[in-house]
């Protein structure tokens, strides 16, 4: 906590709390919420039309959807904390009633005297990697036991208001600044889309003259440039088949996946692994590109990543594809462009696709 020349301090034998103000008393969540897990609720049960509000840990923040059959398990004012997964102690701030599954803590405010809503939930969320702490297992979580014993400091009420009304200003004004960041980052990813559309179409000089291309959507094309097929530059591999059988917990071979594919570069978390022999052929190279080449979401197909050295020697899975050639420190650009993206996501298929060069 911030030192005030204001205030006297008094030590808090809490390691990340160090010390407080000697007006403000040092209690438990215990004491003024009852905790317990959330509901089993079944995902057959959950409707679009349904009033009743569902929250999951693995939607941090997010409604899951809502049920007609429950019964509130928490109030306007109740928080609830996400117990498994990389959500967890990502507090949200109930403000309806609303129901939440088994993978959540349901924290149910019984000193409304004492304690004002607002401020809990900031100092939750200020001490979250403290207060929700948990060890790296294969499956990390929090119980209703731990979350009972954790410290929670109490600032009269009066001051809590104010607190959380200074909370509310400036989080607002965070929360506008970062809004407005996304969108200059939007605008500048377009502008790049842009750029690279119009370099490995058009390129760079604004003189070249022009031919037609003999492709609707390609138009025209420097003159000295010629037309060929990406088949012809390289070869295109199929990833790994394998079953859920293969899958083991860790070892064996890293097989990576659509997911693996993360704003043009290779994300080495939530890995799946396999116990499978890889021929040579399945096993990345420095310079290859990696496609996501089928999707449930026509719009993720055509993602791609040139791989380095932290992901050569993994194999890659039998819905994505990897493009193989001495051409690809110009291909990535092509893959990186928005005609490639709109024609790998119509057709699904991006062998036939025309490059010029």
């Amino acid at each position: 906590m911030r030192r005030s020349n204001n205030y006297d301090f008094q030590c808090s034998n809490i390691r990340f709390i160090n010390h407080y103000p000697k007006h403000w008393s040092l209690s438990k969540f215990s004491r003024h919420y009852v905790i317990r897990m959330g509901e089993t609720i079944p995902e057959t049960e959950l409707e679009p039309s349904g009033k009743l509000p569902v929250y999951s840990a693995t939607e941090s923040g997010k409604i899951l959807g809502f049920s007609n059959l429950r019964k509130p398990l928490v109030f306007k004012g109740d928080l609830i904390i996400p117990a498994r997964g990389n959500s967890i102690g990502a507090v949200k701030l109930v403000v309806r009633p609303s129901s939440c599954t088994q993978t959540t803590i349901a924290a149910k405010l019984i000193d409304h005297k004492g304690i004002i809503p607002k401020y809990a939930f900031y100092f939750a969320r200020a001490f979250r990697n403290d207060l929700f702490y948990f060890d790296n297992t294969a499956i990390p979580q929090i119980t209703t036991e731990y979350v009972s014993q954790n410290p929670l400091l109490i600032p009269p009420s009066i001051e809590q208001q104010k607190i959380a009304q200074f909370l509310d200003y400036e989080t607002a004004k965070i929360d506008a600044l970062i809004d407005e960041q996304k969108r200059l980052i939007e605008l500048l990813k377009e502008k790049r889309q842009a750029v690279i559309s119009h370099a490995v179409t058009k390129g760079l000089s604004p003189d070249a003259p022009m031919k037609d291309s003999g492709v609707g959507w390609l138009g025209e094309v420097p003159e000295h440039w010629k037309l060929t097929k990406l088949g012809y530059l390289g070869n295109a591999i199929i990833g790994l088949t394998y079953s859920p059988d293969d899958i083991i917990d860790e070892g064996g071979a890293i097989v990576l996946r659509s997911t693996n594919i993360q704003n043009g570069r290779v994300s080495l978390h939530d890995n799946v692994h396999v116990s499978k022999k890889i021929s040579d052929k399945l096993r990345l190279r420095v310079g290859d590109i990696l496609i996501c080449s089928r999707n449930g979401s026509r719009a993720l197909i055509g993602k791609n990543a040139l791989i380095d050295e932290s992901a050569a020697g993994h194999t890659f899975g039998a819905f994505t594809t990897v493009f193989r050639s001495t051409y690809n420190p110009f291909l990535r650009y092509i893959f990186d462009s928005r005609i490639f993206s709109a024609q790998a996501g119509a057709a699904n298929h991006f062998l036939g696709f025309t490059v010029a060069r």
